[in-house]
């Protein structure tokens, strides 16, 4: 079985029209009403009834308020506009040779055109981050399948992978050196000795 979410009924009608089955129900879904940081009873969809909501919002509470979160003195390091410096780093440490993403740019492409492209990324992805979406362009993938070893003809000898864009692996890889500066003062609080 799989499992798709879907933003629209037209989206579900192009998949019945190529004569994929669609089983279960399609729910549109609903945008929250204000933007918020939490979650709160205001800004639920009403087709979530409200002793549910609060059993669940209990729950979530209980887990997540022992996470320690980042300092307001790391907060500048990971809000800060991303620099040409960061994308440079995380592009050179990338290794070539891998399949590339829906757009066909590989790893070497994004190397011998840097010089070119830089900019212009740095800008996309500023402005990305600002508005908080990527492009759709970014964010798609090709899902395919690759052969383990044993025989082909049984599907567990396949797994399948997602072939992300490059550019989306370089905004990922950046951003993950920012976090990885600040993680060490929030994981310390779930490490445990090792015997």
């Amino acid at each position: 079985m799989v499992v798709l979410f879907l933003e629209t009924v037209e989206q579900v009608n192009r998949l019945v029209e190529t004569g994929i089955t669609v089983n279960g129900m399609f729910e549109p879904v609903m945008p929250l009403t204000q933007p918020a940081t939490k979650i709160t009873l205001s800004n639920v969809p009403p087709f979530i009834s409200d002793d549910f909501l609060t059993r669940e919002l209990s729950r979530h509470g209980k887990v997540v308020s022992p996470i320690r979160k980042v300092s307001a003195e790391a907060n500048p390091q990971l809000d800060s506009p991303l620099t040409p410096q960061e994308l440079y780093a995380a592009l050179q440490s990338m290794q070539g040779r891998k399949a590339p993403g829906i757009d066909g740019l590989t790893v070497e492409f994004y190397k011998v055109f840097w010089d070119i492209l830089a900019g212009d990324i740095l800008d996309v992805f500023n402005e990305s981050l600002v508005a908080g979406s990527l492009a759709l362009s970014s964010r798609r993938a090709i899902i395919t399948l690759l052969p383990k070893k044993g025989n082909l003809q049984d599907i567990k000898n396949w797994r399948p992978v997602s072939l992300l864009c490059t550019d989306y692996k370089i905004l990922s890889k950046v951003l993950a050196n920012r976090l990885r500066g600040v993680m060490e003062q929030i994981l310390m609080f779930w490490r445990s000795p090792v015997h």
